[in-house]
């Protein structure tokens, strides 16, 4: 029975369950939650702790970005967790990315999502998480036809994942690699959330919705393939090992706060939530130390996240990937970019020196 202090036993024995007292997994349990609860008794009633608790995370990336991410999130009550790389850990990642050791590079390296899930495990007991190696369809990596059912496959399991988790956070290292999740998140109306370093800058863009525009939005270029031929050099994100640590708590806070207004992922970014600002965008600039919130509206010719983007997406799926695969024009003349950059050469333009 439970525990409720003095009672009459009536001369018969009856017994207390103390075990929650004891049990160091449900110790940790009721621990791991206090700074939440404290936040909520201390700093903001209005904190909705259960909702966080209850959200199912996906982290496309597993590399110094989503290490931090997944760590943040789990400061943030999230105990659900599904990670996606293909990538193996090598000797140069431990000490920039904290869900790796020196043991997970051995023997040609562990897969990075094998190893940051088991990491999770150790760190939070109580942690749910699945991992893939599968690799992501990327314009501009052409595919011949005989992998077509390869691809249909991949495009079929991340949209299915995609909408079976509430939030995606990408990650990856490649702007050609963040396409397809987009263009899932803005067709399955799925909160994504894109996490992107420069040497000292970075950027956070939230999408999937129509109220705001997505990491493409700012592009008049369809993704292409930037990995093939790279050099180790131009392979690696050179940047201050501080900033994917700063972007991405910034990228989980900006979630945090979107899971805490009313509307959600359709939350303007002019409005606040208990937590405060829920800009579309965030750009944070260390060399001069300033961070920039920006409102975003959709770009009617995204290849991201435009209505004929989404469209044909809906439409013809793997197949629409493959051609934005093979097909180095496809996008921008689908989205309506080409059409665009022609009507701007026929402007004339005066130009005037002062």
């Amino acid at each position: 029975s439970k525990i409720i202090g003095w009672r009459l036993n009536k001369k018969k024995p009856f017994f207390v369950d103390l075990s929650s007292t004891m049990d160091p997994l449900s110790l940790f349990k009721s621990a791991s939650y206090l700074n939440l609860r404290l936040m909520k008794w201390r700093m903001a009633p209005q904190l909705d702790v259960d909702k966080l608790h209850l959200q199912r995370a996906l982290l496309i990336g597993c590399g110094t970005l989503g290490c931090n991410v997944a760590r943040d999130l789990l400061g943030w009550g999230v105990r659900k967790f599904t990670l996606i790389d293909y990538g193996k850990v090598s000797f140069s990642n431990p000490p920039r990315q904290p869900l790796f050791t020196f043991e997970d590079c051995l023997n040609g390296g562990k897969p990075k999502s094998e190893a940051a899930a088991e990491e999770l495990r150790r760190i939070c007991p109580d942690v749910e998480v699945n991992y893939d190696g599968f690799e992501i369809p990327m314009p501009g990596h052409h595919c011949s036809e005989e992998c077509f059912e390869k691809v249909k496959e991949s495009v079929e399991k991340l949209d299915n994942m995609m909408q079976n988790h509430d939030v995606t956070f990408l990650l990856t290292d490649t702007r050609e690699s963040r396409w397809l999740p987009t263009v899932i998140g803005a067709a399955r109306g799925k909160l994504c959330i894109s996490i992107a370093l420069g040497f000292d800058t970075f950027s956070v863009v939230r999408s999937g919705s129509k109220n705001c525009g997505c990491y493409f939005c700012n592009d008049v270029v369809a993704p292409v393939d930037s990995m093939t031929d790279r050099t180790l050099d131009m392979q690696c994100t050179v940047t201050r090992p501080g900033m994917a640590p700063l972007a991405s708590s910034i990228g989980v806070e900006l979630w945090a706060s979107i899971m805490q207004h009313p509307d959600g992922k359709d939350a303007k970014g002019d409005t606040d939530s208990i937590l405060g600002a829920i800009p579309h965008q965030i750009r944070g600039f260390v060399n001069n130390w300033s961070f920039i919130p920006i409102v975003g509206e959709r770009f009617k010719s995204c290849v991201g996240c435009s209505e004929k983007i989404v469209e044909a997406y809906l439409k013809d799926g793997a197949k629409f990937v493959m051609r934005a695969m093979n097909e180095s024009n496809y996008l921008e003349d689908l989205s309506g970019i080409t059409e665009m950059k022609a009507e701007m050469a026929n402007v004339d333009c005066e130009w005037v020196d002062e």
